[in-house]
């Protein structure tokens, strides 16, 4: 077993069960930026940007581009440091860059519709991260993909029905936990280990998969649909491109 796949294993396998609920931000950082002791080679890289902590570069909309084409007008970037789409239409941003082993973390939120005044009316509003974007695009890429999916958030699954993507954890309590309502900004960070990949939702683990047959590739944001705003997004190269 690779050194790679042995991380993950070692941070994304059977979930704990602590004996009694626990707080959300429980499994954050210290000002250090350490991670809880115990915690694997993949989940300690994403414990996140702390304070000091360094290598991350921001993503900007003009470090990437769109597909189909004509979605980049879906997309602006009105303040400093944020994106958003209108939703419409389908299609993806994607960085221009290429990467294989990263940490890439960022923040974002659905518009609240005003009427709707019950979470479950809201829990289909649609995003995602698309990981290892192939240079031959279409809707939707053979990739897999980070759900930005209000009731599937953090959550990983493969884009196309030829790209196996084997999922070894998805704690779903936690989701519910550490997730936010819509309308407030929730944070996502993912770790790219090796083909292996590891989610934190607001500093919470929640998902892991086994290595899959691709390594690299660009980095996509879904327009699906719905509103969203993405903010503070910034990357890490954490080894081979």
């Amino acid at each position: 077993m690779s050194l790679a796949l042995a991380a993950v294993m070692a941070g994304c396998g059977t979930a704990e069960r602590p004996s009694s609920a626990p707080r959300p931000d429980a499994a954050r950082p210290d000002a250090n930026g350490r991670a809880d002791a115990g915690r694997g080679d993949a989940e300690s890289a994403a414990a996140g940007a702390a304070a000091g902590e360094a290598g991350f570069r921001p993503v900007r909309l003009a470090d990437c581009a769109a597909f189909p084409q004509e979605a980049i007008d879906s997309w602006s970037s009105g303040q400093p440091g944020m994106f958003t789409t209108t939703g419409s239409p389908r299609g993806y941003l994607f960085t221009k860059r290429r990467y294989g082993d990263f940490t890439l973390v960022f923040e974002y939120r659905f518009v609240r519709p005003e009427a709707v005044t019950e979470e479950a009316e809201l829990d289909g509003r649609n995003t995602g991260v698309l990981v290892y974007v192939p240079d031959e695009h279409r809707i939707w890429p053979r990739s897999p993909e980070v759900q930005g999916r209000h009731d599937e958030m953090a959550g990983i699954k493969s884009n196309a029905p030829d790209l196996k993507v084997a999922v070894i954890r998805d704690d779903e309590p936690m989701r519910q936990l550490a997730r936010r309502p819509v309308g407030e900004w929730n944070e996502i960070r993912i770790v790219s280990r090796g083909g292996a990949l590891a989610t934190f939702l607001n500093g919470v683990k929640i998902a892991g998969t086994l290595p899959c047959e691709l390594r690299q590739g660009h980095v996509g944001f879904q327009s699906e649909g719905h509103e969203v705003h993405f903010r503070n997004v910034r990357i890490r190269e954490d080894g081979s491109r």
